[in-house]
This record gives structure tokens, sequence and C-alpha cells, in this order.
């Protein structure tokens, strides 16, 4: 339980030795079996990030039921029959929304290829994590399609309750996590792709996505 929990702390994962030193565990062959059962039983992936080697691997939590238990259940010890009426706006909630809504795309992967028109190119699914620095700013991506074509989808995904429209000043932090892409991966073409619940409103800044999936289009 203590490696679940530890998981459950970024929804990106971590590497072998992260979870090894937050945990207290000694990773040993016994911590092997442990990360090996928890993936047999599906509560959780192993994965490579985008443009990283195979050593650096990550492991994600990616059972539901677990995440809501860490974050709601155990978290705040939620027990009032009427705590989403009371509590629908707080932030804590706005958040989860947000983190359940990307294990629901996750989960769906084939039918975001299918609405993509890609169901039949080969792809390989992974996540990005870029630590920041003075030098560089800090970026996470959860999911990239990296296709066989050299074309890498990279999904924002965005849970609101209305239509999604792109502002001037995210246009630009979206503008600049493309070139800094383009610079490191010179050889493949990468078009941004909007993952919503939501339709995507239409303004000066909205064409920045090549394409567009929705919530109807994971359920075909």
């Amino acid at each position: 339980m203590k490696i679940v929990r530890f998981l459950g702390t970024r929804h990106a994962g971590f590497t072998r030795k992260e979870i090894a030193e937050h945990t207290g565990l000694n990773p040993n062959g016994d911590f092997t079996k442990m990360l090996k059962a928890l993936m047999g039983s599906d509560f959780v992936v192993k994965y490579t990030p985008f443009g990283f080697s195979q050593r650096e691997e990550y492991y994600k939590l990616i059972d539901s039921f677990c995440w809501f238990w860490l974050h709601f259940k155990e978290k705040k010890a939620v027990n009032q029959t009427d705590y989403w009426q009371q509590h629908l706006k707080e932030s804590d909630v706005a958040s989860w929304r947000g983190i359940a809504f990307e294990e629901v795309c996750l989960q769906h992967i084939s039918q975001i290829k299918y609405a993509l028109h890609i169901g039949a190119v080969s792809s390989l699914e992974s996540s990005l994590i870029v630590k920041g620095s003075e030098e560089i700013d800090g970026m996470q991506i959860d999911l990239l399609i990296d296709r066989a074509d050299d074309v890498v989808n990279v999904c924002e995904m965005k849970f609101y309750k209305a239509p999604y429209a792109v502002t001037k000043g995210y246009a630009q932090v979206l503008n600049s996590r493309l070139q800094a892409l383009e610079e490191k991966n010179p050889t493949k073409t990468f078009l941004l792709t909007y993952v919503g619940n939501s339709e995507l409103v239409s303004n000066e800044y909205s064409d920045i996505f090549r394409a567009s999936v929705t919530l109807d289009d994971l359920f075909i």
C-alpha cells in the first residue's frame, strides 16, 4: 500500500528509484515483485516518457478507484452523504474532475485515435515530464501519441463546464511547448490536439489546435 499511496501523489508517476527512496522500501527482489504484482493486477502501468531512454522508466497509478480513495475517502475522510452537493465548487473537487477526465482519456486511447482518423497507424503512447530550471521552463504533457509516420499528436486534455476558449496567454504557452519539442526532435512533426469534455470555441487562437476530440468521441 505504501507504493500505491506514493504513486497517488503525482499523476505522471515516478521512477523506481524515487519510489524506493520516498517509501523507504529496499529496492531488492521483493520490491520488484511488488511492482510486478501491481502491474499484473492493472493498478500500475510502466512507461517510458517521450524522448527518454529505456533506463528512465516511470511507474504510474492507473486505477480510478485508488485515485478516488486516496484523494477523498482516505485523505479527507469523506462520510457525508451530501458531500458532493456541498463541495462541488471547491478547488479540490475541480482538480479531481480534471484528473478523473484525464484517466478516462488514457483508458480510451484507441477511441481518440479513431476520432483523429489515425486508428490504423501504429503508435506508442507516453507522457512527458520536463523539470524546470533557470535555463528552461518545466512542462508536463499527459499524452503524446508518437506515430509510425513520424507525426506526434500532443494532446491537451481539458475538463470545463462550458465550451473551452483558448486565451492569448495560453496560446503562447502552447507555442512555447511546441518550439521546445521541435528543437529536441527535429525529425518529427508535432500536432497540438485538443481533447475535452466540451467543444472547443472557435476564436483567433483556437487554430493552434490542429484537431479536436470531445467526450462523445470516447464512447462510440
